[in-house]
């Protein structure tokens, strides 16, 4: 599939920078998937997004301090963080896909359109 998604995010490691709404959706899907999730959010204290993470019984994820990195295959960035700020671009260089919760709403549209085409057609089923 584009941008290297798979069927499943499970055991995938996803790096989230900025934690506004769209960014929590994200979160919130891929945890379900079974990603290992790494949050960063410089407006957000460490003790907000545990208890964010914790409510949506999120299991495995972890709290990026400023200027961290770690070994990841995604990179999502909400749309007001820049694609070439210094945390994303270390990600990337080390073989990260950067990505956004955009891209991977229309590919999972996509997806489904191609396996269910009267849903998005309008028609009954």
């Amino acid at each position: 599939m584009k941008n290297g998604f798979s069927e499943s995010f499970s055991g995938a490691r996803c790096v989230l920078y900025g934690m506004g709404s769209s960014n929590m959706a994200t979160a919130e899907y891929l945890g379900k998937e079974g990603a290992e999730l790494y949050i960063a959010d410089e407006r957000k204290p460490k003790n907000e997004l545990e208890a964010w993470a914790e409510s949506r019984k999120i299991k495995k994820y972890g709290i990026l301090k400023e200027g961290e990195t770690v070994k990841a295959d995604f990179v999502f960035r909400s749309p007001g963080i820049r694609p070439n700020a210094e945390g994303i671009e270390v990600l990337v260089k080390n073989g990260a896909v950067l990505t956004s919760e955009t891209e991977l709403f229309f590919e999972r549209a996509r997806a489904i359109r191609e396996c269910h085409p009267k849903v998005f057609m309008g028609e009954n089923v």
